[in-house]
C-alpha cells in the first residue's frame, strides 16, 4: 500500500486550484443571537467557514475564531472572548473554503502524555523481536519537559527541575522540585528506570556537567551523581541508554621556535563527544571524551544527527583560500554499546551545514545538504547535495558518489529527508521548494520545483 505524504509548509499561503483569488476571503454577515458568553446562530445550507471578529480598544477588527463545516444547514454555537460587547461583535460566513472539510476533520485531540522523542527511526522498517520483545534501540534528543504517564517532568531555566502530576488536568499538582544553579534546556528521563537526566553548565569550572537526579517513591528528588562535561555543551543524544554528548572546547599548545628559543602559547578550539553509559542508573559508566580536533582549523559551531550506529557530527571552519565556511563530517561510530567511539570516517563537503536537518545516513549512503558560495568577486551562491559511500572504512580520503548543484544564487532555509526524496527550501526573493530523489545515491535527481510566497524555515 502506497502511503500518502502529507506536507506542512510553515508560514506560506496556497490558493488552491479552480476557486478564483478573491472569492476565498469573501465574507457576509449573518444574523446572531448573544447568549451567555457565546454567539448562536441558524446556518443556512452551503456555509463553509465562520468568522467572529472581535473590534479592539484601538477600534481595528481582530480575528478570534474560524469554524470551518461540512456546508450542511443547523445551528452553531461559538465562544465569545470575555468582556466582548455586542457592539464589537461581528460575526460572518463564507460559501467558500481554501480546503475540503476532509481537511480539518482529522484527529484534534492528543494524548498530552505521549511524549514526542523525537526518535530518529525509519518508518517503514520492522524492528527485530527477541521472545515477543522489540530489540529495536531508539535515538532520543532532548527537551525541556517530557511525560512518564500522567507525570509532567519540567526543567525551567529559572526554577531548575519541576516534577507536575497533570493525572486531573484541571488540577494539576507539584510533586516535587530541584533548584539548579544554572540555566536548563536538554532534559532526559531514563528509559527504564526513575531517574532525570540534566545537561547544565557548572559556572565555577566553566565546563558542562550532566546531572543524574533521582525520583524517589516518596517524591523527593536525589542527585545521585554528576559528570564533567569539557568545555560548553553544544548538542546531546540519547541512544537506548547511553548518552553522548557534544561539546566545544579549547586546547592551549605550547610551540618553542627553534631559531630563537622563544617559547609561544597558541589555542585551539575543537570539539569533543562525551559517552555516559547509564544502563544501571544507580552505577553509571562515564569513559573518556573522544576529541574531535583539526591542526589547520579552529572548529566552531556543530550540527548533530544520530542513528543507533552512528554520530553524524558536523563542523564548521573558515577556509580562507576559497574564502567561505566549510564543513566536514565526522562519522562516529557508536554501534557497539560496549566500546568507547571513535571516528569512522571525516567527510569534507562542498560548503556549510547550516543544521540537523542537512544529515543523513542510510544503507552506509551518507548525504549532506550545504550552502556553497563560489569562490569570486561576486559572492554567487548555491545549493549543493552530495552522497558518500561509507561501506569501505579504510579509505581515509572518502570521494562524492555523486554531487547535484541547484538553486544558483539562493539560500537554504529548510531542508527534510522523507524515505527516499530530499525536500529543501531556498529564498532570495521567492520561495522555491525542490523535490530530489535519492533513490539511486549515485544519480541524484532533481524532480520539480515549487515557487511559494513567504519563507520558509522548517518543513514536516
Amino acid at each position: 500500500m502506497k502511503a500518502k505524504l502529507i506536507f506542512v509548509w510553515i508560514l506560506s499561503l496556497v490558493v488552491p486550484f479552480g476557486l478564483p483569488a478573491n472569492s476565498i476571503g469573501v465574507f457576509e454577515e449573518i444574523e446572531t443571537e448573544l447568549v451567555d458568553r457565546a454567539v448562536v446562530m441558524q446556518l443556512p445550507e452551503g456555509v463553509r467557514r465562520i468568522r467572529v471578529r472581535i473590534r479592539n480598544a484601538e477600534g481595528f477588527w481582530e480575528t478570534c475564531t474560524i469554524a470551518h463545516l461540512k456546508g450542511t444547514e443547523g445551528f452553531l454555537k461559538l465562544r465569545l472572548p470575555d468582556g466582548a460587547k455586542e457592539e464589537d461583535i461581528e460575526v460572518a460566513a463564507s460559501w467558500t473554503d481554501p480546503f475540503p472539510y476532509d481537511f480539518y476533520a482529522g484527529e484534534s485531540k492528543f494524548d498530552p502524555t505521549q511524549t514526542d522523542s523525537n526518535t530518529n527511526r525509519d518508518a517503514t522498517a520492522v524492528p527485530e523481536t527477541l521472545d515477543g520483545v522489540s530489540t529495536e534501540t531508539t535515538v532520543e534528543e532532548s527537551d525541556i519537559w517530557k511525560w512518564r504517564d500522567s507525570t509532567l517532568y519540567f526543567f525551567n531555566q529559572y526554577r531548575g527541575l519541576q516534577v507536575i502530576d497533570v493525572t486531573d488536568p484541571a488540577v494539576p499538582k507539584r510533586l516535587a522540585s530541584m533548584r539548579i544553579p544554572s540555566g536548563g534546556e536538554q532534559l532526559y528521563l531514563h528509559p527504564t528506570e526513575n531517574y532525570v537526566i540534566l545537561l547544565t553548565y557548572d559556572g565555577t569550572s566553566g565546563n558542562g556537567q550532566v546531572l543524574l537526579v533521582e525520583h524517589t517513591e516518596s517524591d523527593d528528588l536525589a542527585q545521585r551523581a554528576a559528570f564533567p562535561v569539557p568545555g560548553y555543551i553544544v548538542e546531546s543524544r540519547l541512544v537506548g541508554s547511553i548518552l553522548y554528548v557534544v561539546s566545544r572546547q579549547w586546547w592551549q599548545e605550547s610551540i618553542v621556535d627553534p631559531d630563537t628559543g622563544v617559547e609561544h602559547i597558541n589555542w585551539q578550539s575543537g570539539l569533543a563527544v562525551s559517552k555516559i553509559d547509564l544502563t544501571d542508573p544507580a552505577n553509571p559508566v562515564a569513559g573518556d571524551p573522544l576529541e574531535l580536533r583539526s591542526g589547520k582549523y579552529d572548529y566552531w559551531g556543530a550540527q548533530v544527527q544520530a542513528t543507533a550506529e552512528a554520530l553524524l557530527v558536523s563542523t564548521n571552519a573558515y577556509d580562507s583560500v576559497r574564502r567561505q565556511s566549510t564543513s566536514t563530517v565526522h562519522v562516529v561510530d557508536i554501534a557497539d554499546p560496549a566500546v568507547d567511539p571513535a571516528v569512522s570516517h571525516q567527510v569534507a563537503v562542498n560548503g556549510q551545514v547550516l543544521d540537523k536537518f542537512n544529515l543523513r545516513l542510510k544503507d552506509n549512503i551518507l548525504t549532506v545538504v550545504s550552502q556553497v558560495w563560489r569562490g569570486s568577486n561576486i559572492r554567487r551562491r548555491y545549493a549543493s547535495v552530495e552522497t558518500f559511500d561509507l561501506s569501505d572504512s579504510s579509505e581515509e580520503i572518502i570521494e562524492p558518489l555523486a554531487e547535484l548543484e541547484f538553486a544558483n544564487n539562493e539560500s537554504i532555509t529548510a531542508t527534510r529527508f522523507a524515505g527516499d526524496l530530499l525536500y529543501v527550501v531556498t529564498v532570495l526573493r521567492i520561495d522555491p521548494l525542490f523535490v530530489i530523489s535519492l533513490v539511486d545515491p549515485a544519480n541524484p535527481k532533481l524532480l520539480g520545483e515549487l515557487e511559494v510566497p513567504g519563507f520558509s524555515t522548517h518543513l514536516e
